[in-house]
């Protein structure tokens, strides 16, 4: 019963509170910066606001819930209700998270993706993780990186599927471009700005406060566990390539936190779904209750604190 309690009930209790909190916490106007996708026409996302701004947000939610149901189809190790409370709460550990951000839309892209090649759609797996370029620019790092990977994962045919990943990578920035250049001839502008907000580096350690440095060592400590946990029980199969596609995206995002987080875009959420996929697992399978007890208990006060102190 006390472990149902730990590992059921106040995990949506948690999500309560933090949804209340980001209620009650104060909107912030700050502009998301330049978007590729709307680079010229619109200043970021200041037209969003207000009820518009949440219908968005709940709707990007939505799209992302939906991807993450059909990749744990893939499995039935993975509880969907544990890992999709864990992913909720992860998100919701930002105040501010009631107010759409275009970190949603990479993060839906990013999350169908991986449902794309599970079901073994290269071209469009490699569509969505270009398209999510075009919200948020230094997301075009992660196409070499995961070309690399499937370079090295034994594919098999890997010239015809290496040929699909680069096409679908190319297609929606050749739109982009071709229509830059004739609505308004500046794909050369267009292709400038692109490469800076793709190169500018920005370290995020300085906006940190304690709270989020208590919180991201709770995380480190935990994934640590599972991903350790993981290696240990050895999964064959479909689970097994799901693990490790999210421990190497757990990787490249916390590469692009550490080099391309501003103020105005959590990046840092991008690491919440295959953060969430792994400690489900582990809180699932662990057999160890009285040590995962603590852990989830140690994991949900992190949040609630990192939560209240951008509001306190």
């Amino acid at each position: 019963m006390r472990n149902k309690i730990v590992q059921t009930v106040l995990p949506y209790c948690t999500l309560l509170l933090l949804v209340i909190i980001a209620i009650f916490a104060p909107v912030e106007k700050n502009s998301t910066g330049w978007i590729p996708l709307t680079g010229g026409l619109v200043d970021g996302c200041q037209w969003v606001s207000g009820i518009l701004s949440v219908v968005l947000m709940v709707t990007s939610v939505g799209v992302i819930l939906s991807g993450l149901y059909l990749v744990l189809l893939k499995t039935n190790t993975i509880p969907f209700g544990r890992c999709a409370a864990l992913l909720l709460m992860l998100l919701f550990s930002n105040p501010h998270a009631l107010h759409f951000n275009t970190i949603y839309l990479v993060l839906a892209c990013i999350v169908w993706a991986k449902y794309c090649i599970l079901e073994r759609q290269i071209f469009v797996c490699y569509m969505l993780l270009s398209l999510a370029s075009l919200f948020y620019a230094p997301a075009i790092w992660l196409v070499p990186a995961f070309l690399l990977m499937g370079a090295f994962s034994g594919m098999p045919e890997r010239l015809r599927s290496f040929v699909k990943s680069l096409s679908g990578a190319f297609l929606p920035h050749i739109y982009v471009l071709v229509f830059r250049w004739i609505r308004f001839d500046d794909a050369d502008v267009y292709l400038y700005h692109f490469a800076h907000e793709a190169t500018a580096l920005c370290t995020p350690f300085h906006q940190l406060g304690m709270p989020d440095y208590f919180f991201i060592l709770c995380m480190l400590y935990m994934l640590y566990r599972a991903i350790s946990f993981i290696m240990a029980k050895n999964p064959m199969g479909m689970l097994a390539f799901m693990l490790k596609t999210d421990a190497v995206s757990l990787f490249l995002f916390f590469i692009l936190f550490l080099f391309f987080s501003k103020s105005c875009m959590p990046v840092l959420s991008l690491l919440y779904f295959p953060a969430a996929v792994i400690l489900a697992y582990y809180f699932k399978n662990c057999g160890k209750t009285s040590r995962t007890n603590v852990e989830m208990l140690l994991l949900m006060s992190a949040l609630l604190l990192g939560s209240l102190s951008h509001i306190v």
